[in-house]
């Protein structure tokens, strides 16, 4: 193992974006479950989950988002996105765990919905709650 700092790969930066965050495995038998988001950029979300959930599981997930319109008012809006799980802490089911740690990466992005998640990061940048 190197003892080089690792690159940073994320495309824009992390913004602490706490928010409840539904998520559905991609199946048509799964039931949803929910998450607590900590942060989030373009390129995912970083969540806590009550159960474990496979590395590379494809998910559909949702949340909303508070964005300021161009007249300055606050509008909840949810946004759907499709995600894969790429790291998820512990790895393993874990006996009397109860917080799995969990990054999605998006996958297949919608264009409005990138452009509504750059426009809630940069809100949310301007207002200095960058990780």
């Amino acid at each position: 193992m190197s003892d080089k700092p690792r690159k940073d790969r994320r495309r824009s930066p992390r913004v602490k974006a706490e928010h409840d965050v539904t998520l559905q495995e991609d199946s048509t038998e799964a039931i949803p479950f929910y998450a607590k988001s900590a942060d989030l950029n373009l390129g995912g979300i970083y969540c806590t989950l009550g159960r474990h959930t496979p590395l590379f599981s494809k998910m559909s997930i949702t949340l909303n988002l508070p964005v300021m319109d161009d007249e300055g008012e606050t509008r909840v809006i949810e946004c759907a996105l499709d995600g894969v799980v790429v790291r998820i802490e512990p790895e393993e089911p874990t006996a009397g765990c109860e917080e799995y740690h969990c990054a999605l990466a998006f996958v297949n992005t919608d264009e409005d919905v990138e452009l509504l998640l750059a426009k809630y990061l940069l809100q949310t940048m301007v207002r200095g709650e960058v990780n």
